[in-house]
């Protein structure tokens, strides 16, 4: 039988993973400063907090640092998915363009 503790660090690493490339995704299109306060806001005013509420005060210990993690990179996901999904990508494209046809 799967200890609770691994279904929680599996999925940890699944919305980590896709955190990670929509943070690539972000930045590449020039929109660090939209993807630093996200990582700010989410992980430093949410998880972090979240993490230590259901670890100590919860008495989750473990479990519950890596639920509050598993919390965040699910909501980073939905973060960064939400930005992604707001870009321009026509008018990134023309930009682009514009800034290589200047080389």
């Amino acid at each position: 039988m799967l200890h609770p503790l691994m279904r929680v660090v599996a999925a940890v690493s699944l919305f980590d993973g896709v955190q990670t490339i929509l943070t690539g995704v972000v930045e590449g299109a020039g929109k660090q400063f939209h993807g630093s306060y996200t990582n700010l806001l989410v992980f430093y005013g949410f998880a972090v907090p979240l993490a230590l509420w259901l670890a100590f005060r919860r008495g989750l210990g473990v479990l519950g640092m890596w639920s509050g993690m598993l919390c965040g990179s699910v909501l980073q996901a939905a973060a960064y998915g939400a930005i992604c999904a707001l870009i321009r990508w026509d008018r990134e494209a023309a930009r682009v363009a514009r800034l290589h046809a200047r080389l």
